[in-house]
């Protein structure tokens, strides 16, 4: 198991034990079990500092660290925890360990852990994990909390529906058979989470409702490149590359926010040449031909206007209308969509643009 009684044993094999000044130093790494070829660790504050660089170097690849217990208690190890295994490249999860015995609900202790270890799907972060198992040394409660197999079904049930339902995940369970046998029944409605099986003494054996674990923990005895301590090592159910895919892609890019309608500029928009049916619509030489078109359509327009300096052509093949206003020696071409909006207004003069309303925007291209 991965308890607390069982870290707190790990941790004082680096440390000086009674004033017999016993000093026992954890030996190093276990090698990885035959077959299996991504390490990782699983880490909390009684471990002291992980240098993960270090770890890193010596090949661990993921692990989860300790974030949060019941609802009052972030682990003092966390927020380096995270800092350093991210900026070495170690994809790490968060995980709480479960207090059933409350009082706050599996809920609210969910909801801690998501908010403190402030997950994101990013490509380098693990999904939460929920560590339940026996009480450590220290709490005073039984094996199963007090709780019958039933109850601990619904609590389980409670805290890892709260975490998919606030990341779009599904939590991770940490457990051992045998307690997980004992104190939900051998219950096999779980399969759909991601299980790390705790087993140091052998090859693991499934949960009912599991055909395969994500994560194997197979030693809490000997310490790691970058541990002071021995730590609790762990192995990957997979490749490499099956482990990035665990952690999952990060989400892509939000659209960019729309920017403002395209400056309705002639030469930004120039035409090198026009299709043959339409030649009859050039201008004189030397004169000016702008064309409206509508980008919806793709390049074929549903709307046609070629306006000269001297005369103008147009082609109507959208609802709308225009209207040709006398002003004095002047004549300005209004043209309106069914919606009554203009949608250019054209003075001979120069044959320009002088305003324009349409949604979706056209454009003008000179021709």
């Amino acid at each position: 198991m991965r308890s607390y009684r069982k870290r707190i044993t790990c941790a004082l094999a680096a440390a000086t034990i009674g004033s017999a000044g016993l000093f026992v130093t954890a030996t190093a790494a276990q090698a990885l079990p035959s077959g299996y070829t991504v390490a990782g660790i699983d880490v909390y504050s009684g471990n002291g500092a992980i240098n993960w660089t270090a770890a890193y170097n010596a090949g661990i690849r993921f692990g989860w660290a300790k974030a949060t217990e019941g609802t009052g208690y972030v682990d003092p190890s966390w927020t380096s925890n995270y800092n350093g295994a991210r900026a070495a490249g170690v994809l790490l999860g968060a995980y709480a360990f479960g207090r059933p015995d409350g009082p706050d609900s599996p809920q609210t202790q969910a909801d801690y852990l998501v908010s403190t270890s402030n997950y994101k799907q990013d490509g380098r972060t693990l999904p939460p994990q929920l560590d339940i198992e026996g009480p450590y040394q220290g709490i005073n409660q039984p094996e199963c909390w007090n709780l019958t197999q039933s109850q601990m079904v619904s609590w389980i049930r409670a805290f890892v529906n709260e975490v998919e339902a606030r990341i779009g995940r599904a939590a991770v369970i940490y457990t051992d058979l045998g307690w997980w046998q004992d104190c939900t029944g051998n219950n096999s409605s779980f399969g759909a989470n991601p299980l790390e099986i705790a087993n140091t003494a052998g090859s693991p054996v499934l949960p009912a409702g599991w055909t395969s674990f994500t994560a194997w923990q197979y030693d809490c005895s000997h310490s790691v490149s970058g541990s002071t301590s021995a730590v609790c090592q762990t192995t990957f159910y997979g490749s490499l590359a099956s482990l990035t895919a665990f952690a999952g892609s990060p989400p892509p890019p939000p659209p960019p926010p729309p920017g403002p309608a395209p400056s309705i500029s002639p030469a930004a928009y120039s035409v090198t040449h026009l299709p043959a049916y339409r030649s009859s619509y050039s201008c004189p030489s030397g004169e000016l031909c702008l064309q409206v078109y509508d980008p919806t359509t793709e390049g074929t327009t549903v709307f046609d206007l070629y306006y000269c300096r001297t005369y103008s052509v147009f082609n109507w093949n959208g609802s709308g209308t225009y209207i040709d206003n006398q002003t004095g020696s002047s004549t300005i071409t209004y043209f309106y969509n069914q919606n009554s909006q203009v949608l250019a207004k054209f003075a001979p003069s120069g044959a320009t643009l002088h305003s324009y309303n349409w949604d979706p925007v056209w454009y003008i291209k000179s021709c």
